[in-house]
């Protein structure tokens, strides 16, 4: 549903991953980190952060310039670290 899914299902399917601690909601929050909505990415950044203890200096009020350097960090950490992560409390 997750692929497929589309705004706020999308959105809340994501929490609802995480919550469940599955590795599949990070690349999908790390995909709201890009959205137009100032409430998605600050959530999706702010759960990202306190599950992976990261942050890239991104700042989701931020233009989309600067955030997107950010979004860059976020991707390349997923694609090295990703395989390994572990959601705290597992």
């Amino acid at each position: 549903m997750l692929g497929t899914a589309e705004g706020d299902l999308r959105f809340s399917v994501a929490n609802t991953l995480v919550k469940l601690k599955c590795n599949e909601a990070v690349p999908a929050l790390i995909a709201y980190l890009r959205d137009d909505s100032d409430q998605r990415r600050a959530f999706a950044f702010e759960t990202l952060k306190s599950n992976t203890g990261k942050e890239f200096d991104y700042k989701y009020y931020f233009n989309k310039d600067v955030r997107e350097e950010s979004v860059k960090k976020w991707e390349e950490w997923w694609k090295t670290d990703g395989p390994k992560f572990v959601f705290p409390g597992e």
